[in-house]
Parts: structure tokens; sequence; C-alpha cells
């Protein structure tokens, strides 16, 4: 990790709970992990929740999915759901690298 990186995340008042030791081709990723005890997802549907236009909702869209993927793509990242099934609830999972996030920020800060 950059120290730059380092010193913006401690200004914000944000804390690092894991510092690995990092060599300068290696960034450090932030995973957000959402779990539910909801209905689930067919294995069937896992395969297709970030396809454009699809849902399973008799009034839904199948934009939230698709939009929120090409948006964690866009910042470098992986957004990901797993589910044991229906009856089982669905994880989501979306991974970022910090010093992407960062520096978009830093861009940006000035014009919130």
């Amino acid at each position: 990790m950059k120290l730059e990186t380092f010193q913006y995340v401690a200004s914000k008042g944000w804390s690092i709970q894991k510092f690995p030791e990092l060599d300068s081709e290696q960034t450090l990723d932030i995973e957000i992990i959402i779990a539910d005890i909801g209905l689930g997802i067919s294995s069937e549907n896992l395969t297709r929740i970030f396809s454009f236009g699809f849902t399973t909702k008799p009034k839904g869209h199948g934009f939230g999915l698709h939009s929120s993927a090409l948006f964690v793509k866009e910042l470098g990242g992986v957004l990901q759901v797993k589910s044991e099934g229906i009856g089982h609830g669905a994880t989501s999972i979306m991974t970022l690298p910090l010093d992407s996030i960062l520096d978009r920020s830093e861009i940006h800060e000035g014009q919130v």
C-alpha cells in the first residue's frame, strides 16, 4: 500500500485492522460482505442475476444488480453473489481495490 493511501485512510478517521506487508506490485482490497437469511437464489438464477433486464419480481426492471456490477467493475472491483439455493439465504461480496477507491475519492472530494 502506498504511504499516501495509509495517510488518507488515517486522515478520515478510518482504521486498517490488518496491514500486511505488500510489495510495489500488490494492492490491498476491501471486501464488503452482506449475508441474509431470505429466500435464497436458485443455482439457475445465480448465473443470470447480473444480466441486463433479468428479474424475478413481477414489477422489476432488472437494472439494479446489473448497474451495480458495472459500477463496481469500473472501480476495478468485483461483485459476487453466493447462495446454497432456495431456502438458504444469499451472500453478496463486493471486493474493491483500496488504492482505486481513494484515488477517485480525492478527485471528487471537493465536488461533493
